[in-house]
Formats: structure tokens, sequence, C-alpha cells
């Protein structure tokens, strides 16, 4: 049966451009967006995922904030999720010394009128990214999408004294099913469409698992896919671990490791130039 767990920010804060220097740990409130077309707002959170119980899936991960101020509620306003490259004290961080981010953000959130009430978004992937270990936990970023307008959104902290309002997670578990008393786990990547170029579904830390295997499944009905399995000590150099597999529309391949390694993923492209298809990917491993 899954279970729920509610996890509070351990660190957050914000950085305003106007005070570059200044640093806001001990505010009751974060800010995002920019107001009076000049000051820009970013807030910073973490979560420590280190005490997520062992033996469960991750199946979903939502991040939960209580907006307090909303300026300009008669537009939608978008803001960005982007990941930490680097970690951030929050005692110390400001707008000079803010942490790097990914530029491309994980996910957008867009908020309308909402005032005193909760927004939330999605960021399972994310969750599972760190918690996995396929990326470090440094956190995240929430600013806006574009910060030539003004958009500036209010919501409370950590400091806020009500720990209900406090920024928090609400994570998802499941039951791993049971194989032969041993601990299997399966995660699906749904690919809308080849190209003629590769792309790779995320990288999966495959170092907890006694053996793994990835499916591709040919869902179009006219043209072929190519894939190919690929392994990595450390996420950023990959090797071919495979032979090029071609599948045909509606077939489905199993792909097998030759090689011991932490990391895998999958390769894939359009078998032949403008030819594209769409494929089901998933890979299910047992500890």
């Amino acid at each position: 049966m899954p279970i729920s767990i509610k996890k509070y920010t351990t660190k957050d804060t914000f950085v305003a451009s106007n005070y570059p220097n200044k640093n806001f740990s001990n505010y009751y409130a974060l800010f995002i967006g920019k107001y009076l077309g000049s000051i820009i707002y970013r807030s910073l959170l973490y979560f420590d995922l280190s005490n997520i119980p062992s033996g469960f899936y991750i199946s979903k991960a939502e991040i939960l904030l209580f907006i307090i101020r909303n300026d300009n509620p008669t537009f939608p306003k978008k803001f960005t999720i982007n990941r930490l490259l680097e970690n951030f004290e929050e005692d110390n961080v400001n707008y000079s010394n803010q942490p790097s981010i990914d530029v491309i953000p994980y996910t957008t959130i867009t908020i309308n009128d909402e005032i005193n009430s909760y927004i939330k978004a999605d960021i399972t992937e994310l969750i599972k990214d760190c918690y996995y270990g396929n990326f470090p936990n440094y956190g995240f970023l929430i600013k806006s999408l574009d910060e030539n307008l003004d958009s500036l959104v209010a919501f409370y902290s950590k400091n806020c004294g009500v720990r209900e309002y406090y920024p928090k997670l609400e994570i998802i578990l499941d039951n791993p099913a049971s194989l032969d008393n041993r601990l299997f786990v399966s995660s699906e990547n749904i690919i809308k469409l080849t190209t003629n170029i590769y792309k790779y579904t995320q990288p999966y830390d495959v170092s907890q698992f006694s053996n793994y295997t990835w499916f591709a499944k040919n869902i179009g009905n006219t043209n072929d896919v190519e894939v190919i399995l690929q392994i990595s000590p450390n996420s950023t150099d990959w090797i071919n671990d495979s032979e090029t597999f071609i599948v045909r529309p509606n077939q489905i391949v199993a792909i097998f490791p030759k090689t011991l390694s932490m990391y895998s993923r999958l390769a894939y492209k359009s078998a032949k130039i403008d030819k594209p298809t769409s494929i089901d990917i998933y890979l299910q491993g047992q500890f």
C-alpha cells in the first residue's frame, strides 16, 4: 500500500537585486518575481532527502507553497523551478553570491489570482534524481520565467512560525513488488516522438540493482526506431554497452547490460532520416 510523507524545508531564503549583499534568511516570507519594474526576487529552497524510508519507490513528489501576496493578479505569471548546481549557505547567501543553476528549468509554475492558499508543482523526477544519486541534492531556485515583467509573489518561509504553512514536499512511496523474495522496481518513461539524432533517457543509478533490463517498444505503425544501451561511471562520460537494436513497429526488445557500471541510460533515434516514430521505454531492476 502506498504511504505519504511530508518534508519541510531545512533551508529556505530569498535574494533581492536591490540588496545585492544582504541576506534574508530570517525573514517570514519568500519572494519571487519582479517588483516596481526594477527589483528582482528569487527564492532558494532545500529539502533533506536522506531519511526517506528505504525499501520503497518514489512514485510522486509535489512541492506546496502557501501564497500570501500576489501582485498583478489579473494576469497569469509564470515561474520556473531550476536545480541548483552548488550548495548555498542559508545565513550567507545573497544576490551577489547566489549559487549557479541548471539553466534549463525543471518545470514551470503558473500562478493566477491565488491568495491565502496553496499552489503546488509536480517535481517527481527531480526528487527521484536527487534521492537516487543521479544528481547531488543542493536544492532548487524559483524565479520568474520573464524577469522583465512585474510579477511579485510571496509565500511563507519556515520562519513564519506556523509549521503547516512552511514550504513542504509531499512524497508518495510505493512498495516495490516482490519477485523471488527480492525487491523489484519498474520505471516507465514515455517518449512521444523520435528524431534524426540520438536522444537519451535520464541517467539511472543502477548500482543498487543486482540485475536490470531495459525494454523498448515501438508503438508506431510505420517507421523503425534505433536504440542502444549506454553505461557510465559518473553520469558524464558514456559508452555503448550493447549492439544497435532496430525495433520494428509494434515490436518490443529487451536489452541487458554486459558490463558492471554505476549509471545506465538508453539512447534512441529514428532508424531512417525524417521517419519518426513513438516508443515506450521501461527500466526494470531487481535488488
